[in-house]
């Protein structure tokens, strides 16, 4: 007997969207973590593996979608310099980790109930449902 081929699979991702523009997906999210984590654009910067320039820009793209800055710097010098998240830059964290975890959830979810639905059709079923589609 030939093994049942598997069910189609879900993916799915997300980002936020505000006031009209792109405000986070995996790449910015990634780069508000490694700021907070790291103290400074340029350390989250290599970390990614991204330029600084590059981060810079993201990080200029989400204070302007977002109206406000999620982001805060202070300039170097004998104390360092550095950058951390603000208050709102915070908030838009947790509020991505919470997508993203409900969002693993409904994954999860849809693809326990895809793989129901086509256990239940069975090999008959799934030749006699490609033929009858095919036919129109």
């Amino acid at each position: 007997m030939p093994p049942r081929p598997r069910p189609p699979i879900v993916r799915s991702r997300a980002w936020l969207e505000w006031h009209g523009g792109s405000l986070l997906g995996q790449g910015r999210l990634a780069l508000l973590e490694a700021v907070r984590a790291q103290g400074s654009i340029s350390a989250a910067a290599r970390a990614l593996g991204v330029s600084y320039r590059a981060a810079w820009r993201w990080i200029d793209a989400m204070n302007r979608v977002a109206g406000e800055a999620l982001v805060t710097t202070a300039t170097g010098g004998r104390g360092g310099g550095g950058a951390r998240l603000t208050a709102a830059g915070e908030t838009l964290l947790e509020a991505a980790r919470l997508l993203g975890t409900r969002l693993a959830e409904w994954t999860e979810q849809m693809n326990d109930e895809l793989a129901a639905f086509f256990a239940a059709l069975g090999p008959a079923g799934r030749r006699a449902r490609s033929r009858r589609g095919s036919a129109r």
